[in-house]
């Protein structure tokens, strides 16, 4: 994904119809398979909604933010009538998403799908930066980042769990230090491999996530409707955002030490 710092999208609601077409996924927030009036496929997040439920403000404020420096995530939408509670709708991957093992160590993967896989992995290294700015605290879970082989990237997906928050409401602790056993965020050895020998995706999102201003994050947060996020909780996630913007470089630098990735910010 191009990095298209900064620009403020007119809405963050869709401008589709979605209909439930059965289905959905074991993870989490329990998402629904959904289709609209041109047959494209999206998951309707979260499935099970909760009472002040902040999952789809979350989900939608890291697809933007993840645009912003260059992170590989799915095109995240709100539904401005949400049928049973505040939901969003998270646009399928074009093509297989094939999930982190089955991509790099399944036996039966193809030699050419290994190879173009691993040839992306530096790449993910923005995703590792969107990761800490948005505090997400679900990362070591091979459902979470998937090879699209159309595209020969790969894809951070899920971010219900973010905000230094592992739960549907609420808004964590912006000094909380990302790589914090507790947040889980710990790579796989080979996303750890790649940046190490190619740094320059992590380096590059880094500096961008620095630059985003406080004028850019409050716009951008603005944008939720009080259906999705009321008052009270925009601002507070404005000010987790700007908090951990402040310290990216910081924070970037800590999680590398403890990554045994020395000097790589």
């Amino acid at each position: 994904m191009a990095i298209n710092a900064r620009v403020l999208p007119a809405t963050l609601m869709t401008a589709d119809t979605w209909v439930d077409t059965g289905g959905g996924t074991g993870t989490a927030c329990q998402p629904r398979w959904c289709a609209n009036h041109s047959g494209e496929s999206a998951l309707r997040k979260p499935g099970r909604i909760a009472f002040g439920s902040l999952e789809a403000a979350r989900e939608v404020l890291a697809s933007w933010l993840g645009r912003w420096i260059g992170a590989t995530v799915p095109t995240v939408e709100l539904l401005p009538v949400p049928p049973d509670g505040p939901c969003c709708i998270s646009r399928a991957i074009t093509g297989p998403a094939i999930p982190f093992g089955q991509a790099l160590r399944a036996p039966m993967s193809p030699a050419t799908t290994k190879a173009e896989a691993t040839a992306a992995l530096p790449k993910f290294g923005a995703c590792i930066v969107l990761d800490a700015l948005i505090g997400c605290c679900d990362r070591f879970n091979e459902g979470n980042i998937v090879f699209a082989s159309a595209q020969k990237q790969w894809y951070s997906l899920d971010y219900a769990f973010s905000f230094n928050m592992h739960q549907p409401q609420g808004v964590g602790d912006p000094a909380r230090a990302f790589g914090d056993v507790a947040l889980r965020q710990v790579y796989f050895p080979e996303i750890l491999a790649a940046v190490r020998a190619d740094p320059s995706a992590i380096r590059q999102a880094t500096a961008v996530a620095s630059g985003i201003t406080n004028q850019e994050i409050d716009g951008l947060v603005a944008l939720l409707p009080h259906t999705h996020s009321p008052t009270n909780e925009a601002g507070t996630m404005a000010n987790f955002l700007k908090a951990r913007r402040s310290r990216i470089r910081d924070i970037m630098s800590g999680w590398a030490n403890l990554a045994q990735l020395d000097g790589i910010i």
